[in-house]
């Protein structure tokens, strides 16, 4: 409706936060391609959480994606790490929190 009515680009921001369509982890690339597909230009902004991310909205036929949190928000960006470390099951070296005397002697045996 908005590019009927004239706008020069429509973007995507709102996807996932009204009743149209269900929220997701990532950029809605299926509004971005359905949008494209019509011939509208599309802004792909909102959750683009990674380059790939977008990729995937400029293959998707976004003109140009807009990044926000992803590169502006230090205490997201480290929850973003925090988060993904802590789902793994990499084992913590046991030498942290030992003192460096401690270190060298078992390293020499």
């Amino acid at each position: 409706m908005a590019f009927a009515a004239g706008a020069d680009v429509v973007a995507s921001t709102l996807a996932g936060h009204t009743t149209a369509a269900p929220l997701s982890n990532g950029p809605d690339l299926t509004l971005v391609a359905s949008l494209a597909s019509e011939g509208v230009l599309v802004a792909a902004e909102g959750r683009i959480n990674s380059p790939l991310d977008a990729v995937a909205a400029m293959q998707a036929g976004a003109l140009f994606v807009v990044v926000g949190r992803a590169i502006t928000d230090p205490v997201g960006i480290s929850l973003d790490f925090s988060r993904a470390l802590a789902s793994t099951d990499v084992q913590r070296d046991k030498r942290i929190g030992t003192n460096k005397s401690t270190l060298r002697e078992r390293d020499q045996n």
